[in-house]
Protein backbone atom coordinates (compact mmCIF):
# COMPACT_ATOMS: atom_id res chain seq x y z
CA UNK A 1 0.00 0.00 0.00
CA UNK A 2 2.68 2.19 0.67
CA UNK A 3 6.20 1.92 -0.81
CA UNK A 4 9.44 3.14 0.79
CA UNK A 5 11.38 5.28 -1.76
CA UNK A 6 13.92 7.39 0.12
CA UNK A 7 14.47 10.33 2.65
CA UNK A 8 13.92 14.05 1.87
CA UNK A 9 16.13 15.96 5.07
CA UNK A 10 16.02 12.90 6.74
CA UNK A 11 12.50 12.28 6.66
CA UNK A 12 11.03 8.75 5.54
CA UNK A 13 9.64 9.07 2.11
CA UNK A 14 6.37 6.57 0.44
CA UNK A 15 4.38 6.66 -2.49
CA UNK A 16 0.93 5.29 -2.83
CA UNK A 17 -1.03 4.52 -5.73
CA UNK A 18 -3.84 5.87 -3.44
CA UNK A 19 -2.75 9.47 -3.74
CA UNK A 20 -3.54 11.42 -6.85
CA UNK A 21 -1.23 14.14 -8.56
CA UNK A 22 -0.15 16.81 -6.56
CA UNK A 23 -1.73 14.70 -2.87
CA UNK A 24 0.41 14.49 0.04
CA UNK A 25 0.15 13.79 3.59
CA UNK A 26 2.93 14.33 6.28
CA UNK A 27 2.66 11.93 9.77
CA UNK A 28 5.89 13.63 11.80
CA UNK A 29 7.98 10.92 13.20
CA UNK A 30 6.81 8.24 10.41
CA UNK A 31 6.99 10.58 6.99
CA UNK A 32 5.59 11.82 4.29
CA UNK A 33 3.24 10.17 2.02
CA UNK A 34 2.82 10.96 -1.88
CA UNK A 35 1.13 9.73 -4.80
CA UNK A 36 3.52 7.40 -7.01
CA UNK A 37 6.27 8.84 -8.80
CA UNK A 38 6.04 11.84 -7.53
CA UNK A 39 9.50 11.93 -5.11
CA UNK A 40 11.04 8.49 -7.12
CA UNK A 41 10.98 10.23 -10.18
CA UNK A 42 11.49 13.65 -8.66
CA UNK A 43 7.89 14.80 -10.58
CA UNK A 44 7.13 17.06 -7.95
CA UNK A 45 9.47 18.61 -6.06
CA UNK A 46 7.39 21.60 -4.61
CA UNK A 47 5.02 19.39 -3.29
CA UNK A 48 7.72 17.63 -1.36
CA UNK A 49 8.87 20.78 0.20
CA UNK A 50 5.50 22.01 0.84
CA UNK A 51 4.96 18.45 2.78
CA UNK A 52 8.23 19.26 4.72
CA UNK A 53 6.63 22.51 5.91
CA UNK A 54 4.36 20.53 8.00
CA UNK A 55 7.98 18.67 10.03
CA UNK A 56 8.74 22.19 9.89
CA UNK A 57 5.60 23.34 11.92
CA UNK A 58 5.85 19.95 14.33
CA UNK A 59 9.27 20.88 15.29
CA UNK A 60 8.14 24.19 15.33
CA UNK A 61 5.00 23.30 17.60
CA UNK A 62 5.22 20.43 19.13
CA UNK A 63 3.81 17.08 18.72
CA UNK A 64 0.64 17.98 20.75
CA UNK A 65 -0.02 21.62 19.60
CA UNK A 66 0.90 20.08 15.49
CA UNK A 67 -1.46 17.19 16.46
CA UNK A 68 -4.42 18.94 17.72
CA UNK A 69 -4.38 22.25 16.34
CA UNK A 70 -1.92 22.17 12.83
CA UNK A 71 -3.20 18.12 11.57
CA UNK A 72 -6.58 18.77 12.08
CA UNK A 73 -7.46 21.96 10.63
CA UNK A 74 -5.18 20.67 7.64
CA UNK A 75 -7.50 17.24 7.08
CA UNK A 76 -10.66 19.40 7.36
CA UNK A 77 -9.25 21.57 5.01
CA UNK A 78 -8.52 19.06 2.35
CA UNK A 79 -11.68 17.48 2.88
CA UNK A 80 -13.74 20.24 2.70
CA UNK A 81 -11.85 21.15 -0.69
CA UNK A 82 -13.06 17.41 -1.95
CA UNK A 83 -16.53 18.40 -1.49
CA UNK A 84 -17.01 22.45 -2.14
CA UNK A 85 -15.20 22.97 -5.24
CA UNK A 86 -15.42 26.78 -3.85
CA UNK A 87 -13.22 25.83 -0.95
CA UNK A 88 -9.00 26.34 -1.53
CA UNK A 89 -7.31 24.12 0.81
CA UNK A 90 -3.99 25.95 -0.64
CA UNK A 91 -5.35 29.26 1.18
CA UNK A 92 -6.22 27.71 4.76
CA UNK A 93 -3.96 29.91 7.20
CA UNK A 94 -2.32 25.87 8.53
CA UNK A 95 -1.22 25.69 4.62
CA UNK A 96 0.29 28.87 4.14
CA UNK A 97 2.25 28.27 7.35
CA UNK A 98 4.06 25.29 5.94
CA UNK A 99 4.41 26.85 3.12
CA UNK A 100 6.20 29.71 4.94
CA UNK A 101 8.03 27.51 7.07
CA UNK A 102 9.29 25.74 3.99
CA UNK A 103 10.40 28.49 2.23
CA UNK A 104 12.80 29.80 4.67
CA UNK A 105 14.12 26.91 5.47
CA UNK A 106 14.95 26.36 1.67
CA UNK A 107 16.46 29.51 1.56
CA UNK A 108 13.49 31.71 -0.12
CA UNK A 109 13.73 30.35 -3.89
CA UNK A 110 13.22 32.47 -6.54
CA UNK A 111 11.07 30.29 -8.48
CA UNK A 112 8.89 29.23 -5.37
CA UNK A 113 5.62 28.41 -6.94
CA UNK A 114 3.25 30.61 -4.95
CA UNK A 115 0.57 30.10 -7.04
CA UNK A 116 0.44 26.84 -5.90
CA UNK A 117 1.85 27.03 -2.51
CA UNK A 118 1.06 30.49 -1.41
CA UNK A 119 3.17 32.18 1.23
CA UNK A 120 0.09 35.10 1.88
CA UNK A 121 -3.74 34.94 1.88
CA UNK A 122 -3.93 37.10 -0.58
Amino acid sequence: MFKFKGEFEKTAIYETKLFGKGTGLTIPGIGIIVGEEIFSKNKDPWLIKHEYGHILQKAKYGHFKFYTQIAIKSLCSAAKQSIFNHHQHAFHPVEIAANQLAYEYFNQPKDWPVKRFPLSAV
